[in-house]
């Protein structure tokens, strides 16, 4: 896919996606009717992907949409379809290996929490049919929405700050489900990683708290970034565009380089992305990002938590002993537009 179409395609999704809460984006094209799959009852504990790691109430729930990789398929019914199906044991295995990934990679010490969605198969991505497209990216985003509004009902601690992750198609989906945060809901929200993907200026119009981050510490940011395998790899034509990126190693965003064992990663501040050398495998290593980073992004998500307590006063102080507990919020229900 050629850089020009796959911009077209983002702006494309983005604005769709932005009417999700309509009620007519709960409707799919009626040629698609039998083939879209039942949708997920986030009420429903088989319908999530859960790893509670935080007794001592010092890190974050982290909401984390993973991305999708089946490919089309014939249902029940014989008709083509281009969304995972959760009741599917076969798609959700696949998915569920996904979460366990990271999760053991970004879960440390943090309450994760991770929805089965309908997400989209990968044939979707290169459809020469723009409507087809904007028809098929509204299933996806409904679960998205769905998934957060349960997820935000149910949370069993209060006064902890919220981290959302999302890798690929799943970055996708978190930019755009800030896009329909309320003012109150985002103010819960430690920073959000959009990894893998890329955040365009569209974007950053579209929603006033999409903003980059700048250190390894600021809250309320948007962390973004994609790697690439090598100086060849900038000029793939399926590169991500972004307007911003920073490097999860040494959380700058210029061009000075860091170390991940054998590995240099070098941000190209031109072009926003990550160049990776060293890596032993030839090919492109889009998707690998967790593993590149996951150390320094379990870390990171753990300072800036505790980042957003102290700039939101969620800490008490015991004189003589310093902070000591967190402060009780009480949690609000259904904060999405």
């Amino acid at each position: 896919m050629d850089m020009t179409r796959y911009i077209r395609i983002i702006l494309i999704l983005a604005a769709v996606l932005l009417g999700v809460g309509c009620s007519t984006s709960r409707k799919a094209a009626s040629n698609d009717s039998e083939s879209i799959p039942a949708a997920p009852d986030y009420s429903d504990s088989a319908m999530w992907y859960k790893s509670l790691d935080d007794s001592g109430n010092t890190g974050a729930d982290v909401f984390c949409i993973v991305q999708g990789l089946e490919p089309d398929y014939r249902n029940s019914k014989g008709k083509t379809s281009h969304w995972a199906d959760v009741y599917n044991p076969s798609h959700k295995a696949g998915m569920e290996k996904e979460m366990s990934r990271i999760a053991s990679l970004i879960g440390k010490g943090n309450n994760f929490y991770a929805p089965f969605y309908r997400s989209m198969t990968t044939d979707s991505w290169t459809s020469n049919d723009e409507e087809t497209i904007k028809e098929r990216a509204k299933v996806s985003a409904e679960d998205v929405k769905d998934a957060f509004d349960q997820f935000l009902s149910t949370r069993e601690k209060i006064g902890r700050p919220i981290v959302l992750v999302g890798f690929s198609q799943g970055g996708m989906a978190v930019l755009e489900l800030m896009k329909q945060l309320s003012s109150e809901t985002h103010r819960g929200i430690a920073a959000a990683y959009v990894i893998d993907c890329g955040v365009t200026s569209q974007d950053t119009l579209q929603c006033k708290w999409i903003k980059p981050a700048k250190d390894s510490s600021d809250t309320g940011v948007t962390v973004c970034f994609n790697t690439v395998n090598g100086d060849k790899g900038i000029g793939k034509g399926d590169l991500p565009q972004s307007v911003m990126c920073i490097n999860p190693l040494n959380w700058r965003t210029d061009a000075t380089p860091a170390k991940a064992g054998d590995i240099t990663v070098t941000m190209d501040p031109v072009r926003n992305v990550l160049v990776a050398k060293g890596v032993q495998s030839k090919s492109d290593i889009k998707g690998s990002d967790p593993n590149l980073y996951g150390e320094s992004l379990s870390r990171n998500i753990r300072l800036r938590a505790t980042k957003f307590r102290l700039r939101h006063g969620m800490f008490e102080k015991t004189p003589g002993r310093g902070r000591r507990s967190v402060v009780p919020v009480k949690p609000k229900r259904n904060l999405v537009k």
